[in-house]
């Protein structure tokens, strides 16, 4: 028993169910012992359970859901929303993950933050100067309707993609900006009090949104029964940012787990099941119970941010991913450039060409915006104005 000091449940569940020749326990207990001896090696590399105040596994899926964003545009730019095949709906939900994320972090951002005025202004002025600067561009290759100039001040209050009017629907690509912009400003008031009596709200207004949103048509974006100006898109990022808001509640209070061989691998298995479902809603079968869906995801969040498994407390140590994560934001706006840009030219390309041009002019031109307006001169042009 002493080779496997500190794993004698295991082998000792083991001995009790079995029912084989003496022989053969040897072998498998011999197996046993090593799977346990790597399991305290891998438990040496991943000493502390909370690896630091990033979450770097979160990142890794930010990257595979903006993929999915992207490739899906260019795919429906292509085929200029023809339905092609069964695959022209796929990868739909990683909007929605993008929502659960922002709302899981956003609730930690309001807990630590006291001024939410303060919140709110950064919250904005992250969005806004690559969203201006792509609506310009976007102007520039296509004037008519959203992209119209008139509209700019629309786009500057980030309300032009939430069915202001009905020509805005749903915006020029933009309205996933303002539902977020505003569904944060929505949470940032529910809890300005950091009152956590206040999650009641909270719960309520994720119940309500996601019958709503569930009960419509995916092409029907008003309802009777609402002001028009509430849009589909409105209540998806409320939902959505609802359910990340409540994860982050419940994961504030959890603590960290003891560093044992069972209790790792029991959350790694639950880590490995949330991460099926996320595939299988993407790429398998997108049109999954969004509340199932959603809420098995926002489990997954809660076991990253303490790194609960193996799986993410391997993965957040992976500080190099934040390298590329940086620029996501940035590429996914202007992806909203290159679906206006390249449609006229889509008659002579081939499908494969067309996407991987789009792709990759998204990533290239992302990261130039992101250094070049974001990270130099949008900061100037701030300092000049508020100095």
């Amino acid at each position: 028993m002493k080779a496997v000091h500190g794993d004698g449940f295991l082998l000792h569940i083991f001995l009790k169910n079995v029912n084989m020749p003496a022989n053969l326990i040897f072998e498998r207990g011999k197996s046993l012992i090593a799977l346990c001896g790597v399991c305290r090696k891998i438990n040496d590399y991943l000493k502390t359970n909370n690896c630091g105040s990033k979450v770097y596994m979160v990142e890794f899926l930010r990257l595979i859901f903006l993929f999915c964003i992207i490739y899906f545009h260019s795919f429906v730019s292509y085929w200029h929303n023809q339905e092609h095949d069964e695959y022209f709906y796929k990868f739909v939900l990683s909007v929605e993950y993008f929502f659960i994320i922002g709302g899981f972090f956003l609730y930690s951002n309001i807990m630590k933050e006291k001024d939410s005025f303060r919140l709110i202004k950064k919250i904005y002025f992250r969005l806004v100067p690559a969203l201006v600067f792509v609506f310009i561009l976007c102007h520039i290759v296509s004037d008519y309707g959203p992209m119209s100039f008139s509209n700019l001040p629309l786009v500057i209050i980030l309300v032009n993609g939430l069915s202001l009017f009905p020509d805005h629907i749903p915006g020029w690509g933009d309205w996933f900006i303002g539902v977020y912009f505003w569904s944060s400003c929505l949470y940032i008031a529910l809890l300005n009090n950091k009152n956590n009596k206040n999650l009641l709200y909270v719960l309520m207004l994720v119940y309500i949104s996601t019958l709503y949103r569930t009960s419509m048509n995916s092409g029907n974006y008003y309802l009777t029964v609402l002001p028009f100006f509430i849009g589909h898109e409105l209540f998806r990022g409320i939902s959505s940012m609802g359910i990340g808001v409540v994860a982050g509640f419940v994961s504030s209070k959890m603590g960290n787990i003891r560093n044992k061989v069972i209790v790792r691998l029991f959350f790694t298995f639950i880590e490995i099941f949330c991460l099926m479902q996320l595939y299988y809603s993407l790429f398998v079968f997108p049109q999954i119970i969004y509340i199932k869906t959603f809420s098995i995801f926002a489990i997954l969040m809660i076991l990253i941010s303490h790194s609960y498994g193996y799986i993410s407390a391997f993965l957040n140590k992976q500080s190099w991913v934040s390298l590329f994560s940086r620029y996501a934001y940035s590429i996914f706006v202007m992806n909203m450039f290159f679906v206006r840009f390249l449609e006229k030219f889509r008659y002579g390309l081939s499908e494969s060409s067309y996407i991987s041009i789009f792709i990759s002019g998204c990533i290239v031109f992302g990261i130039l915006e992101y250094h070049l307006i974001e990270k130099s001169f949008f900061p100037y042009l701030k300092n000049k104005i508020f100095a």
